[in-house]
């Protein structure tokens, strides 16, 4: 996703708003649909998956961290976060993050990890969980 002069173009991770759910929505939807064509995606749908509802990811602007990233004003990343409680404290567990496959390898996932790495200590938590099926290690 260069540019003609192969500089990458300009893009942006940010704390999404209530304006941006139904992008955040698109995106968490395309994230499910793609997982389910990886390994053990079945097994994930029926089992782990969270469930692809709007009222969670209202619920997460709220309660947790839900960020939207954009590549030219394009939503193409979400990232959607809450806390855990913990003996000891509590965790930031990442329920959804996924970029759009066109446009990967520009940085939009780096920047949502390095967010939610931020969020995490800044909210005091003592780790971040997460979880990877065999098809996204």
């Amino acid at each position: 996703m260069s540019r003609a002069d192969g500089s990458d173009p300009p893009l942006e991770v940010r704390r999404a708003t209530s304006s941006d759910l139904p992008h955040v929505l698109e995106l968490v939807r395309n994230a499910h649909r793609l997982q389910l064509q990886q390994r053990d995606g079945r097994v994930w749908s029926v089992a782990d998956a969270p469930l692809v509802d709007e009222a969670r990811l209202h619920e997460r602007l709220g309660d947790g961290l839900v960020l939207l990233g954009t590549v030219l004003g394009v939503p193409v990343g979400v990232a959607v976060v809450r806390h855990q409680p913990v003996e000891g404290g509590r965790l930031a567990v990442i329920e959804e993050i996924f970029t759009e496959p066109e446009a990967r390898r520009v940085g939009v996932g780096r920047r949502l990890i390095e967010q939610v790495e931020r969020w995490a200590v800044e909210t005091g938590c003592l780790g971040i969980d997460s979880v990877a099926l065999p098809g996204d290690r």
